[in-house]
């Protein structure tokens, strides 16, 4: 038998038009009624089918190429362009086990599909992330950096152009080592007014940095992929720019380091802070190292994705300032988190060379409230 998640049932879901697996808490996203379902126009997805159903001649996944992903209404594609990230995701390679799986059209689907339409790891991968946060809707819209941590365990800092200082060392030590060591999102138009279009680059618009090449001639070169370009023109899903152009017309790289390598250890505690009416340093973390090492610390919070209607009048940001033991003092700190400007969720600093000791990391959480934001009460309310 196949497994029914009781707390899942999509075809239930859209045939009593609850929309529960769809709206997250107190939205419409996707509207859901009789006139919506009967209308193909509409843009609601008109029937839940298990992959059996739907496809035949099964396949999972047979390569993964920057062109794999066809955007649905949600867009997530950027690890497309990196195959070892995408073949950790946990799968069975039983084809039986996803039933027969060419599907005779992938415009059927509502949602992200794959090029190849034998294949079904797009469609299934973005099921098990909505699922994941409770509904599709949480998935629209967002930080490309954030979506691209959540896929791939990395650290995302957002990195404004305008303070890049020397393009040539960034070149050298950061953007010629995409795939490898990082990967980078990049857009524009998020500092001046709203969306529309930049000499052909889309505003407040992800594109995603595929491949960073130096020519022959000296010349830098950077492949772009635009992950909703949809046209009949090649350029118009994937192009190449010079370095310096990229620099020049966008306005902010999203930025996540990979831990690839194996000598990386990764380790995480987590902690509940009552946030005090003046924002302080006052929580801390103690960390041992035993050998001199890089070091990437990060402080974040739960992802605000996952209280959608729930998450009241507050907003929290994170600071963070890295001490020796023996030196508490607020002036004393060794480095402190860089902020993330628009990304909230989370801060991170990263050290190349840091030597063994012991050290306290010292924690300030700020609430912001907002006059708009739903009430206590009201919140009460909602999650009844």
């Amino acid at each position: 038998m196949r497994y029914r998640d009781p707390y899942w049932i999509l075809d239930w879901d859209l045939k009593f038009e609850k929309g529960h697996c769809l709206n997250n808490l107190g939205s419409q996203k996707f509207e859901l009624n009789e006139t919506t379902r009967a209308n193909p126009k509409s843009v609601v997805p008109k029937a839940a089918k298990r992959v059996h159903e739907t496809f035949e001649n099964s396949t999972f996944m047979k390569g993964v190429s920057g062109g794999d992903v066809m955007q649905g209404s949600l867009g997530w594609d950027s690890l497309s362009v990196q195959r070892e990230l995408l073949q950790q995701i946990d799968r069975d390679d039983n084809e039986s086990f996803y039933g027969k799986t060419y599907q005779s059209g992938s415009k059927a689907l509502f949602f992200a599909q794959c090029r190849d339409r034998n294949e079904t790891w797009v469609p299934l991968f973005e099921k098990v992330f909505a699922k994941a946060h409770s509904d599709y809707a949480s998935l629209a819209v967002g930080w490309i950096g954030e979506g691209i941590e959540d896929l791939s365990g990395g650290v995302t800092t957002k990195l404004l152009t305008s303070n890049i200082l020397d393009i040539d060392e960034f070149w050298d030590k950061e953007m010629s080592r995409v795939n490898n060591e990082f990967l980078f999102g990049a857009s524009t138009g998020l500092l001046e007014h709203g969306y529309g279009e930049r000499n052909g680059i889309s505003k407040g618009h992800a594109y995603v940095v595929m491949e960073a090449r130096t020519l022959k001639s000296g010349q830098r070169l950077v492949k772009l992929r635009n992950p909703w370009g949809g046209g009949p023109q090649v350029w118009q899903r994937l192009c190449w720019i010079s370095y310096e152009d990229l620099i020049r017309k966008f306005s902010h790289f999203d930025r996540t380091r990979l831990f690839r390598d194996r000598d990386w250890r990764c380790c995480q505690c987590w902690i509940g802070v009552d946030v005090t009416w003046k924002a302080a340093y006052h929580e801390k973390f103690h960390i041992k190292l035993t050998q001199d090492s890089p070091l990437v610390l990060v402080v974040s919070q739960l992802d605000g994705r996952y209280f959608k209607g729930l998450q009241g009048q507050y907003s929290f940001r994170l600071d963070f300032r890295l001490h020796c033991e023996d030196s508490p003092d607020a002036e004393d700190y060794i480095v402190r988190s860089h902020g993330n400007y628009l990304m909230e969720r989370s801060v991170s600093v990263e050290l190349p060379v840091f030597p063994a000791g012991n050290y306290v990391v010292y924690l300030k959480v700020t609430g912001e409230r907002h006059s708009n934001g739903q009430s206590v009460e009201q919140v009460e309310l909602a999650g009844q």
